[in-house]
């Protein structure tokens, strides 16, 4: 097989190829020389960011504060949730009346449950 029957069999596919390439390089050219500024300003820029990173920003004494200021928040809201919480007159509660409650043919036992010997038969 010589290079002139290659080239007769797979002219389209070269051509093709070749031309992904040129398309590839003049792109790369234009846009290495249009934004290398720019990324290599962005470069330095991460890099000083990695640096401020590596370094330690907080102290275990100010980790202590934001610990206790944290279990402090959660104890007020835990004081707050609980006085703010709904709660159900007495005579509006199920679990104390010891009431079943009908509803559209499923009775309900005190405590969620289903009670399955007031269920209507079929």
């Amino acid at each position: 097989m010589d290079l002139d029957e290659i080239w007769q069999g797979n002219k389209r596919f070269i051509t093709t190829v070749g031309a992904g390439l040129l398309v590839f390089l003049i792109g790369s050219l234009i846009i290495g020389g249009r934004y290398s500024p720019d990324i290599r300003r962005v470069e330095r820029s991460n890099s000083a960011s990695r640096q401020k990173l590596r370094t330690e920003m907080y102290t275990s004494a100010d980790r202590t504060q934001a610990r206790d200021e944290n279990e402090e928040l959660i104890a007020r809201y835990e004081r707050i949730a609980s006085v703010t919480a709904f709660q159900p007159r007495p005579e509006f509660r199920i679990d104390q009346g010891g009431v079943a409650i009908e509803l559209a043919g499923v009775v309900e036992a005190p405590g969620g449950g289903v009670d399955r010997e007031r269920l209507p038969r079929p």
